[in-house]
């Protein structure tokens, strides 16, 4: 069996690969990139015929398969469709990719296909979409007010990645979560602004560094959704640091840390070479002393005390 998962929700493109996965729990998987320039057709193809010594049958899953996007060598391309017209029925062969980039004009596209179950995984409308929401929380084991989730699902845009990755946002939160805390975490800047800030942060840049924070904040954030904020990106930037050191290749940090687009990846390596991971542990610590600061006292100025967190960086006054 082949099938070809395409679609605008990446969300719902894992999730039914989980669903075929569970659907034969003792197959042997064997995972590829296509768009790595080490990937071969042949390679797997072979996977695709082979049955490990101790699994019953073997699931092939390929992201971003190139020849489904692109022209291919003659020859690459009369392997493929000799195989597609008669797939090994005891393996299935999963092709899929997360931003719907599949070029359905190219000949081989329409070989593969029409030898394959096409599955279509785009986003949800309307109650089925919130029915989605309620379910995601309900598997998380979150329990939001009604008028909490309804503002996550309504400032999701109908994208179930996207009401994920916002789960993952307010999930940090230290204090008690509520509407204006939400709002804050979820509109308190792009990670493009945030991370000018976390370099202005380590270049002991005062002046830029509160003319960032004022910036970030002006977008109906407050300071403790900008701690949580940048909380979130250092931790992000430590676990791509630690897979960039490993060798790992950007498509498999994507994987491994869960990152939906290919740019915030190049964003944050690009940052990292001008960050040490002491630097980034550093700021952590200091962000820690300040989040417990914010949350425990309820009559401080907030900004305020950013201000002097800026500054204790770099033991300078600013005027």
């Amino acid at each position: 069996m082949i099938y070809i998962l395409k679609g605008q929700e990446p969300f719902l493109i894992n999730k039914k690969i989980d669903e075929i996965i569970s659907r034969h729990q003792d197959a042997q998987i064997s995972r590829y990139n296509g768009s790595d320039k080490a990937f071969s057709i042949n390679e797997m193809i072979e996977a695709c015929t082979n049955i490990g010594l101790f699994a019953e049958k073997t699931l092939v899953l390929v992201r971003d398969p190139y020849f489904l996007m692109e022209k291919i060598p003659e020859k690459d391309a009369e392997t493929l469709s000799a195989y597609c017209s008669n797939p090994a029925y005891e393996n299935e062969l999963i092709l899929y990719t997360l931003d719907d980039s599949f070029n359905e004009r190219l000949l081989t596209y329409k070989e593969v296909s029409s030898n394959a179950e096409v599955i279509r995984c785009d986003q949800l409308k309307n109650r089925d979409f919130s029915n989605a929401c309620y379910e995601i929380l309900k598997s998380r084991n979150m329990h939001l007010n009604r008028e909490i989730a309804s503002l996550l699902i309504n400032t999701a845009n109908n994208s179930l990645t996207v009401f994920n990755q916002d789960l993952d946002v307010i999930s940090l939160y230290p204090g008690e979560l509520n509407t204006d805390a939400v709002s804050a975490l979820l509109t308190v800047g792009d990670f493009n602004d945030v991370y000018q800030l976390i370099n202005a942060l380590t270049a002991k840049k005062v002046s830029l560094s509160i003319k960032l924070m004022d910036r970030l904040l002006a977008q109906n954030g407050n300071v403790i959704g900008l701690v949580v904020l940048l909380a979130n990106q250092l931790r992000y930037l430590y676990e791509v640091s630690y897979y960039d050191k490993q060798g790992d290749s950007k498509d498999e940090i994507m994987d491994k840390t869960n990152t939906k687009s290919k740019y915030r990846i190049e964003k944050a390596l690009e940052n990292l070479t001008y960050l040490k991971d002491s630097e980034i542990l550093k700021l952590m610590d200091k962000l820690a002393d300040l989040n417990y600061t914010l949350v425990s006292s309820s009559d401080i100025d907030q900004r305020l005390q950013f201000e002097l967190f800026i500054t204790s960086l770099t033991g300078e006054k600013h005027g």
